[in-house]
């Protein structure tokens, strides 16, 4: 469907470029749509391993949290999003993070 032609997209532009955070998000979303979260779970591990923590985006995070969710690993989830709900309230990536987390299993 959709989803399996835009994941093939975002494989070839995340093939190309591992390391840049916005085509992991992309080929993580695209396959978590296409059913596939371990397999978005591992794209996500791949780039954050290729980033130093220090430069490592919290909307890579949150996608990564979203995946860790979605194939079940709750507890790691979890463990994501609290760092993540630390930030301010206003701001986009920890408002999303407290919202998971109070829904979170």
């Amino acid at each position: 469907g959709e989803w399996e032609a835009a994941s093939r997209f975002a494989r070839a532009t995340y093939t190309m470029h591992p390391e840049d955070e916005m085509a992991a998000i992309l080929l993580s979303v695209t396959s978590r749509r296409s059913g596939k979260p371990k397999a978005a779970g591992a794209v996500i591990e791949q780039t954050l391993d290729l980033r130093p923590p220090e430069v490592r985006g919290r909307g890579l995070l949150l996608e990564y949290a979203h995946a860790l969710r979605e194939s079940g690993d709750h507890v790691n989830a979890r463990l994501v999003l609290t760092t993540l709900a630390e930030a301010p309230v206003g701001n986009v990536v920890g408002d999303e993070a407290r919202r998971l987390l109070a829904t979170q299993p």
